[in-house]
């Protein structure tokens, strides 16, 4: 419980941080277009950890589980690198070199974390077999 707490705290201030920059930035839409995104993938991951009940281990349903947890955060955080870079751009006739490059070099992250996300939700789809017990712990 303490873990999560000391995370939500820390997202808390990292994006009040993030949000008091974009508002003297030269480009705050495209950086706030990130975080947004950001934000929801966050919300998702909690939601799962949440409320998606914890099944046993070994079975498919906990890879599942791990899987669409672990592809949100991983795209959650994919984002969050690129709203940073995105105050490389700064307007259309000049770019700053290191975050055009971080903004534009992160994206395969948040391709890993869309796949494990998908294969994560497909594996929540495939029903168990029948007369077996239910995958989730009591």
């Amino acid at each position: 419980m303490l873990p999560t707490v000391v995370v939500g705290l820390a997202s808390a201030v990292f994006l009040t941080y993030v949000f008091g920059v974009l508002v003297t930035a030269e480009n705050p839409d495209h950086a706030l277009g990130h975080v947004a995104s950001a934000s929801l993938f966050l919300i998702v991951a909690f939601a799962a950890v949440r409320f998606w009940p914890a099944p046993r281990p070994g079975g498919a349903k906990r890879l599942s589980r791990g899987l669409v947890v672990g592809g949100c955060s991983v795209i959650a955080a994919a984002l969050l690198l690129e709203a940073v870079g995105a105050f490389g751009y700064d307007g259309e006739k000049s770019r700053v070199g290191l975050l055009t490059a971080l903004h534009n070099g992160v994206w395969p992250l948040g391709v890993v974390g869309f796949l494990g996300l998908v294969v994560g939700m497909l594996l929540a789809a495939v029903p168990g077999k029948r007369g077996q017990p239910d995958d989730t712990a009591v």
